[in-house]
């Protein structure tokens, strides 16, 4: 089976929603992504920081550090991860709405007599699972 290209799946969708969505979404999910690199970073120089005899000040002054840069860290990483998942959500919700939409709309241009061979009922399922298919593949993983 032949996929169908990027552009025909994120065609689905009118209006700002989807494109601010969209677009701040993906920013989000970069920022979420950019956040465990980050993190290594400062755990690798926290062994450096801890390495430092407990009894002096530095060794205090760099735990605090550590700990504040941690929760900045983690606070980043919260927030950035629910604004890509809320954005994302509501596009494929957007989208998918669209893309049955315009099913119905299709199906409803058809012949009468494609509605003689076809089950109706199984038409009206096939739009709802498909399109909830869809939903689940352009929304968040």
């Amino acid at each position: 089976k032949q996929l169908a290209p990027l552009s025909d799946v994120f065609s689905y969708g009118t209006g700002w929603v989807k494109v601010v969505c969209l677009s701040l979404g993906f920013f989000f999910a970069v920022v979420e992504g950019a956040v465990a690199p980050a993190m290594i970073f400062y755990f690798a120089k926290a062994f450096e920081d801890l390495a430092a005899p407990p009894e002096s000040e530095e060794f205090m002054d760099a735990v605090e550090e550590l700990t504040w840069i941690f929760l900045g860290l983690g606070v980043v990483a919260f927030c950035s991860l629910c604004a890509y998942a809320t954005l994302l959500e509501t596009s494929a919700g957007n989208m998918a709405q669209d893309f049955k939409k315009k099913w119905f709309e299709a199906l409803l241009r058809q012949d009468m007599a494609y509605f003689d061979i076809q089950d109706v009922s199984g038409v009206a399922t096939l739009i709802s699972t498909n399109g909830a298919k869809y939903k689940r593949g352009v929304g968040v993983k």
